[in-house]
């Protein structure tokens, strides 16, 4: 029987229910919970198991660094090269405790569907990819060609076995407005399933989205970035980046984005494609195939395109007050720099300076906390100030 170690600390009652919740998941599908009462029968467990999952939390951080008998053993799996020892979270906030050795890999959120079926298929294809173990009694030799210990099912191993021909599917707006919020979406399926990529596809997303074909393996990981460092754009993902692909009866595997403008103007966002593969005395490795790049107009109005609107969400955007309530200083001066009448832009103008000397000084690092707050508190103050009056036409 397939045998797993679950490696936690003990932090919080509803943490513990959480990993006992995870271990009769995982023993409902064939995988057999190993126990270790004691530091030594621990240590010995981690290192019999077909896999060992880390339960990341703060806690755990903490014990990792006592390097006992036991963590000694855990730090072995890690640096193994059959990648047999994954990360596991299962909350949001636990992601920032993945322990480093594990941090330049994949961590699953098992607390949700799509992250503990993307746990579950890993597992098993790690496991289809183990090399042989030595059997538990002595047998005559023959020459037949070894099978697999534990029998995995034969579409597993094909599943597993190599990449096939895939599709995918983005679809993001090349024009936006000014704290206007926008949805993007990432769509994979095998070839022969490519007409299910536009299904229930809004028009606004349909109108946009372009197709290209590429080669996919069962986990794939997609990822939405910005090119500039100076972040136009505020990129909220709604998916787990690692899901597996072709589930029959699922269809195509989504991801999900939510894009705000900043301010006005012009930036690339690049949509990253990744197939997960496992590579012979290597483990688990990523490897890019597809890098696309999207030049997005921001602007504080969206144009008129004559006879073809811009078919983007209705969204109301933002007014300058909402903006200065959110801390989007620069924003609500670059849409008050393009609606204020001329009468008052040289009170804003000297605003706009004031600002960007107070950003200034901030990179620069000469001002404390308090005078930062401080600064920042008086610049908003006039900036209402001058918004209310220009409201009011005196």
């Amino acid at each position: 029987m397939k045998q797993v170690f679950i490696s936690w600390c003990r932090e919080t009652v509803s943490h513990s229910a959480a990993v006992s919740q995870l271990a009769d998941r995982l023993a409902a599908t064939g995988w057999l919970y190993l126990e270790g009462i004691t530091e030594a029968a621990g240590a010995d467990a981690v290192r019999r198991a077909d896999m060992v999952l880390v339960v990341c939390s703060p806690g755990y951080q903490a014990l990792l660094r006592r390097g006992d008998e036991l963590f000694q053993a855990i730090e072995e799996r890690i640096q193994a090269a059959d990648r047999t020892c994954l990360a596991v979270c299962l909350t949001s906030a636990d992601e920032a405790f993945v322990p480093p050795m594990l941090a330049d890999g994949a961590w699953y959120r098992a607390d949700t569907p799509e992250g503990y079926q993307a746990l579950l298929l890993r597992m098993e294809e790690l496991l289809s990819a183990a090399p042989e173990t030595a059997p538990e009694s002595p047998a005559a030799p023959s020459a037949e060609p070894p099978q697999s210990a534990g029998a995995a099912p034969e579409e597993v191993m094909e599943e597993a076995d190599g990449p096939v021909a895939g599709s995918v599917l983005y679809s993001l707006p090349s024009r936006m407005q000014v704290a206007t919020r926008y949805p993007a979406i990432v769509r994979i399926t095998p070839a022969h399933e490519e007409e299910t990529l536009l299904r229930d596809l809004e028009e606004s997303l349909r109108s946009q989205a372009q197709i290209q074909n590429i080669p996919i393996t069962r986990l794939m990981v997609v990822e939405l970035l910005e090119r500039d460092a100076d972040a136009l754009f505020d990129i909220q993902a709604l998916s787990t980046p690692e899901q597996p692909v072709g589930v029959e009866g699922w269809g195509p595997t989504q991801w999900d984005y939510y894009i705000t403008p900043r301010r006005a103007g012009q930036s690339l966002i690049i949509v990253r494609v990744m197939a997960v593969v496992i590579l012979p005395g290597f483990g688990e490795r990523r490897r890019d195939l597809l890098v696309f790049e999207q030049d997005v107009e921001v602007s504080a109005h969206l144009p008129s395109v004559g006879d073809t609107p811009l078919r983007e969400p209705q969204v109301q955007p933002l007014s300058p007050k909402s903006l200065i309530a959110l801390g989007e200083i620069s924003s609500a001066l670059d849409i008050l720099a393009r609606t204020l009448a001329p009468a008052w832009q040289n009170d804003l103008i000297l605003l706009q300076a004031r600002h960007a000397a107070l950003q200034h000084d901030i990179q620069a690092g000469i001002l404390s906390q308090e005078q930062i707050q401080l600064q920042r508190n008086q610049l908003i103050y006039h900036l209402l100030q001058l918004i209310d009056k220009a409201s009011g036409g005196s």
